[in-house]
C-alpha cells in the first residue's frame, strides 16, 4: 500500500481480506482508522482472489481502478503517466505496464515475461465503468484449481472492450513465489515456432469444467451488454419521438441551429442532472431558446435566461456573411423572438435579459446547470462571454459552445478550453456543437 500512496495521483485504497489467517486484517483495520478517509476494509470469508477484486470493484468510487495483490508494489509515477493517457483519450479503456520481476528464483525468458504482462490484473488500470460493464473477474472454482485462469480471462474481455496501451516501462515490481500459478505456468509452457504451448493441463482443462466455465462467463457479459443496449433503446425511443413532434414547428424558425444541433440542446436541457438556470448568450430569433425551453418543460423543469441585445451579431448586418432583413428594416430581432416562442407554447418558461451579454453577466448571481454560448462568434467577444458567465456553472455543469469549425474566433476559444483538462472534459461533438463538463 506504501507504493499506492507514492503515487502523485490521489487513490481511495480498498483493502479486501478474503479470510486470512495471519495478523492481516487487523494491521488492515490499524489503516482504516488513521485513514478514515483513505483506506476502506472488506472482510469476507475466503472465496479466492477473483471475487475478493469484485468486492473492491462493487464498492470502488474513483474513475478508474487498479488491482494489487499484497505482496506486490507500483513504481513511482505509474498512476501519473496512466492518467495522462486516459484522459487524453476517451476510446482508451485501460493501461497496462511492463513488470520487474522480485526474487525470482529461477531464469524468465523474455516470451515468459510478456505473456505475464499480458494476463496478469497488477500491472492494469481500467476504467471502473468498463470492468463493472464486463461484471468483473469470473470467480466459477473451475478458476481456482491449479491453472487458475481468472486473469486471463478478465483481461481477454478488457481488450475486448476497446484499446489498451502499454506503458514500455516496468511499473509493477511483481514478486515471484516459488509453487505460484505463475511458478505452474513456467514449469508448463514451451514456445514452439512462435506459440505458447503447454506440455501438461490442469484437471480442470483435461475435464471441461474449465472451458464449460469460461463460456459460462462470456455468455453472461454477452448478457449484460443486451440488457444495456435494451434499456438504451427504451431511453432513447421516448426523446426520439418526442424530437420528431418538435421538429416541423421548431425548424420554422430562422436560425443557424442544425436538428441534431437542437436534439443534443433539448435532451440536455432536459436530462442533465444539477439545481440552477439555463441560460444562453445569443437568442437571435428563439430557435435554439425553443429547444431548450421545451426540453426543460419535459423534463427538469426551471427557466430559460435568454440573454441577447437582439441587434444580430456581425454577420447579420446588412454587409455581414447572413444578412438578415428584420435587422435591416427595425434594427432588432426581439419582436420577432417574442412572437415565436409564444407561438411554441414557451413565453411562461424564458426570461429575456435585453443587452449586452457583458453588462448583464457582471451582476448575475445566480448558479447554472447548463450555459450556451452563441453570441458574437469572434475570439475577443466569445472569450469574453466565457470568462463572465461560466464561474456560475456549478461542477458538473456544461458549457456549450456553437459554430465550432465555422467561426476562427469561437473555434480558438474551443481548443483553448479543451486544453485545460483539469477543469474541463468533452461531453460529446454534435455537428458544430461542443458540450463541455466542468471537473472543478
Amino acid at each position: 500500500m506504501i507504493s499506492v500512496w507514492a503515487q502523485k495521483i490521489h487513490a481511495e485504497v480498498i483493502i479486501v481480506d478474503d479470510g486470512s489467517t495471519d495478523d492481516s486484517y487487523q494491521r488492515a483495520k490499524t489503516l482504516m482508522v488513521e485513514y478514515p478517509h483513505q483506506v476502506v476494509l472488506i472482510s469476507q470469508g475466503n472465496q479466492g482472489a477473483a471475487a475478493a477484486r469484485n468486492a473492491g470493484l462493487r464498492i470502488a468510487r474513483g474513475k478508474y481502478i487498479a488491482f494489487l495483490d499484497a505482496d506486490d508494489r507500483y513504481a513511482p509515477g505509474f498512476f501519473e503517466a496512466a492518467m495522462r493517457r486516459l484522459e487524453s483519450d476517451p476510446n482508451l479503456v485501460s493501461i497496462f505496464c511492463e513488470i520487474e520481476f522480485v526474487n525470482a528464483h529461477r531464469p524468465i525468458e523474455p516470451w515468459q515475461k510478456k505473456a505475464m504482462e499480458d494476463v496478469t490484473p497488477g500491472d492494469l488500470i481500467v476504467r471502473t465503468e468498463i470492468a463493472r460493464q464486463i461484471g468483473g473477474f469470473p470467480i466459477d472454482r473451475a478458476f481456482r484449481g491449479r491453472g487458475a485462469g481468472e486473469d486471463c480471462i478478465f483481461r481477454q474481455q478488457v481488450l475486448a472492450a476497446g484499446k489498451m496501451v502499454k506503458l514500455q516501462s516496468p511499473m509493477l515490481k511483481y514478486r515471484v513465489r516459488p509453487g505460484s500459478h505463475f511458478d505452474y505456468f513456467l514449469d508448463r509452457a514451451i514456445m514452439r515456432d512462435g506459440k505458447i504451448e503447454m506440455l501438461y493441463h490442469s484437471d480442470e482443462e483435461v475435464n471441461g469444467t474449465f472451458v464449460e466455465a469460461t463460456r459460462a462467463y462470456e455468455e453472461d457479459i454477452q448478457r449484460r451488454k443486451i440488457r444495456r443496449l435494451e434499456e438504451k433503446m427504451h431511453q432513447a425511443f421516448p426523446a426520439a419521438l418526442a424530437f420528431i413532434q418538435n421538429l416541423p414547428d421548431l425548424e420554422k424558425i430562422e436560425g443557424f441551429l442544425h436538428p441534431l444541433e437542437g436534439f443534443t440542446l433539448n435532451w440536455l436541457a432536459q436530462h442533465w442532472p444539477g439545481t440552477g438556470s439555463v441560460v444562453e448568450i445569443g437568442s437571435f430569433k428563439g430557435k435554439s431558446a425553443c429547444y431548450l425551453a421545451r426540453g426543460m418543460k419535459a423534463g427538469a423543469g426551471g427557466r430559460l435566461a435568454a440573454v441577447d441585445h437582439f441587434h444580430g451579431s456581425p454577420e447579420h448586418q446588412s454587409q455581414g456573411t447572413h444578412p438578415d432583413k428584420d435587422i435591416a428594416t427595425s434594427g432588432t430581432t426581439l419582436e420577432t423572438f417574442k412572437q415565436n416562442i409564444a407561438a411554441a407554447g414557451v413565453s411562461d418558461r424564458v426570461d429575456i435579459h435585453v443587452g449586452a451579454s457583458a453588462e448583464i453577466g457582471v451582476n448575475w448571481r445566480q448558479p447554472i446547470r447548463l450555459l450556451f454560448i452563441d453570441g458574437d462568434h469572434s475570439y475577443e467577444a466569445s472569450s469574453q462571454d466565457f470568462l463572465i458567465w461560466s464561474p456560475w456553472v456549478h461542477v458538473h455543469g456544461l458549457v456549450i459552445l456553437h459554430d465550432i469549425g465555422t467561426y476562427e474566433g469561437v473555434t480558438n476559444l474551443y481548443n483553448q478550453i479543451r486544453r485545460d483538462t483539469q477543469r474541463w472534459r468533452q461531453i460529446v461533438r454534435m455537428q458544430s456543437l461542443a458540450v463541455l463538463e466542468r471537473l472543478v
